[in-house]
């Protein structure tokens, strides 16, 4: 993984919106594998060297250590919805490391298809 140290001319920050409930996909989808890794990974993965600074926000124990492991910070947060991942980016993109950063949300999107769509 490429640190801000290794991104220098990097002027956005990335927030990686990670909280869903995967009620539809039966599971943790964050941590579903796809071709040898999580989905989180890939995420991560696609982002790399592009952000000055990478964060995570998640209700998810296992994906925030993983992000960890992977070099991003990761945010913890036990809101009943979805949405309510609002609250610990404003307080992200208010804190002082990140507040001269633009800030990017990324939300990882990977449902399945209702039933009766091709």
């Amino acid at each position: 993984m490429t640190s801000p140290v290794e991104t220098p001319n990097a002027v956005h920050g990335c927030i990686i919106m990670a909280s869903g409930l995967g009620t539809r996909f039966g599971s943790n989808k964050l941590m579903a594998n796809l071709d040898g890794a999580p989905l989180i990974a890939h995420a991560i993965s696609a982002c790399d060297g592009l952000f000055a600074k990478r964060v995570a926000v998640t209700r998810h124990k296992d994906v925030a250590k993983l992000c960890r492991t992977l070099g991003v910070e990761a945010i913890m947060h036990d809101e009943p919805l979805r949405s309510d991942t609002i609250s610990p980016v404003v307080s992200i993109c208010a804190s002082s490391q990140t507040a001269a950063l633009p800030m990017t949300m990324i939300s990882i999107r990977f449902g399945m298809p209702k039933r009766g769509c091709a």
